[in-house]
């Protein structure tokens, strides 16, 4: 075997162990053959700490070769004339950081689960949807066409809702689950139509080939877009951009769809850490990250990150200093970084964003992860350093302040304001739909009885 060969099969291994840790756990399910808890966790560490040690050796070779980039195939999927459809996944300087950070925290979080949920109920069907969960983040962050993009896409959503519903024995989870899963359904929809457009009008999916070798990322670009001449123009470039952003705004929860993360917050503490705090809250940004060559020829495009960015982290920051439950205030403190890194990506700032998003995410899966120990260790800190709390004089807060902070506290009502903009027309519509199509079919089968009395 060639250098390179080891390098693929270290590439298939490291993004294929935890997908086999799902589908031997998900087949045992089905099955009614669950593992015990000790098994299953064992089981799950080896498979993330085999996945983490392939990319570290992938890192190795690629830096030790010099390799810009990976590339793996696996065939034409569908050809009509010059239309076609190639998945692929390409391991390169973008998408290599974030295989490493996704192996390493749902391994660490995997670790904290096994004590975390000891004899819960839920304890295998959790790692089932944390190990498919790893499985769809690592093909998300590799996949090189729209097809397989998609296709990860939805995985990481189905997985957000039925974590979000875990203890779906009270009402209230399940509620927020499906609040999610419609939010998700709803900005997919710039995901899938950017899909069909992008084979209809460049007659392929796969983003390497359409935007070319010397484009963002195998060439590094450290800000304002100095590698704009070197990226293929493509046509349809602003209707293109326009459907990733708003594929991407709802993923990652920005304005105006950001009142589905404090909803999510109803999952288990580990999972709000690794997918709110770590990895997917992140998948807008990394879904631009990939397509920059795409935002590049489009201003409209830009602006539109960089204003919806920047508003997202204002609105975040006021409602985080209004939340009296600590995983609420942690929600917005990550939607705020997350609106950050949409500006720094509309800028053009894209090692920054990448270096942005991976620490944010370390920090921000300690922190969930240090949630419940909350109230312990401030009273540590009061025993360890007392201080008196000192009065505070509400005069001195202005009038105006008072007012946004009293906004603040209602999250400044987007769930008002996206059920009567947005759910009721949408279910208003099918509800109606429903009714005509109920007339017609009823209006069919009075005509087939009254031509069947005519026959006869």
């Amino acid at each position: 075997m060639s250098a390179l060969d080891w390098a693929r099969l270290l590439a298939l291994t490291s993004l294929g162990a935890p997908a086999v840790a799902f589908v031997v756990l998900a087949t045992r399910t089905m099955l009614a053959r669950p593992w015990r808890e000790e098994r299953i966790g064992r089981f799950v560490g080896v498979a993330f700490t085999l996945s983490v040690l392939a990319a570290v050796a992938l890192l190795a070779v690629m830096l030790a070769l010099e390799i810009p980039a990976l590339r793996v195939s696996f065939g034409v999927l569908f050809q009509l004339g010059h239309y076609r459809i190639e998945p692929s996944l390409s391991i390169d300087r973008l998408s290599l950081p974030f295989v490493l950070i996704t192996s390493a925290l749902c391994g660490i979080v995997g670790a904290f689960s096994h004590r975390y949920l000891h004899l819960e109920s839920g304890y295998n069907r959790f790692f089932v949807l944390l190990t498919m969960f790893a499985s769809a983040m690592l093909l998300l962050v590799t996949a090189d066409s729209a097809v397989l993009v998609f296709a990860s896409w939805e995985l990481l959503g189905i997985t957000s809702a039925l974590l979000v519903a875990f203890y779906h024995e009270r009402r209230g989870p399940v509620a927020n689950g499906l609040w999610v899963w419609g939010i998700y359904r709803i900005s997919d929809i710039g995901l899938i139509a950017m899909a069909l457009l992008l084979v209809h009008t460049a007659g392929s999916e796969q983003f390497s080939s359409l935007f070319g070798p010397e484009a963002w990322p195998h060439r590094l670009s450290l800000g304002f877009f100095e590698s704009r001449s070197s990226a293929a123009a493509l046509p349809f470039a602003t209707p293109l951009a326009l459907l990733v952003v708003f594929a991407a705004l709802g993923k990652s929860a920005q304005l105006p769809f950001s009142s589905w993360l404090p909803r999510a917050m109803e999952g288990p503490t580990q999972s709000s850490a690794i997918f709110y705090g770590a990895l997917s809250v992140h998948a807008g940004a990394y879904l631009l990250l990939r397509v920059a060559p795409l935002l590049e020829q489009s201003f409209v495009a830009r602006l539109l990150v960089i204003t919806l960015g920047g508003t997202t982290a204002i609105h975040a920051t006021l409602v985080e200093r209004t939340q009296s439950d600590i995983k609420a205030a942690l929600s917005y403190a990550s939607l705020a970084q997350v609106g950050l890194i949409f500006v720094e990506i509309g800028l053009g700032f894209r090692l920054l964003a990448v270096a942005h998003i991976v620490g944010h995410a370390c920090v921000r899966s300690l922190q969930f992860l240090r949630a419940p120990s909350l109230l312990r260790d401030v009273r540590a800190w009061r025993a360890a350093l007392p201080l008196e709390d000192e009065a505070r004089d509400d005069r001195s807060v202005s009038p105006a302040l008072r007012a946004l902070y009293a906004h603040a506290l209602g999250r400044f009502h987007l769930d008002a304001l996206l059920r009567r903009g947005v759910v009721e027309p949408v279910r208003g519509l099918f509800e109606a739909l429903a009714r005509a199509e109920e007339g017609l079919v009823e209006r069919i089968k009075r005509g087939a009885d009254d031509d069947g009395e005519g026959h006869s």
